[in-house]
């Protein structure tokens, strides 16, 4: 919490860590996820500024058949929700041009792409 203290003048999007479907639920890192996703979420309610985005809806469909990383359509789904989230802050505070931010792969081939 040590950078959400640091830049409170700035927007700061969170995502919780998403439940693991490879385990049990009782298992203890399951466990764990959970305890650290309530702990989260308890403590950016003190701050302003702060988003925290609600875990991706579909459970362990959008996930590959291990479970441990996201297949297509859930990162396509995560992507909309950070843009639905990125939009409502963008509105909310009437930010007019926001400053677009270029990824490095973007950089290598010389082109800037506004997102």
């Amino acid at each position: 919490m040590d950078f959400v203290r640091r830049n409170q003048q700035t927007n700061i999007i969170l995502i919780p860590i998403p439940h693991k479907f490879d385990l049990d639920n009782l298992s203890g890192i399951s466990k764990e996820v959970k305890a650290y996703n309530r702990n989260l979420n308890k403590t950016v309610k003190h701050f302003d500024g702060i988003t925290l985005v609600s875990a991706v809806p579909g459970g362990g469909r959008l996930f590959t058949r291990h479970g441990l990383y996201m297949n297509v359509r859930g990162r396509e789904a995560k992507t909309r929700i950070l843009a639905t989230v990125k939009n409502e802050i963008v509105d909310k505070h009437k930010i007019c041009n926001p400053i677009p931010m270029t990824w490095r792969d973007d950089l290598i081939r010389g082109k800037k792409l506004m997102y």
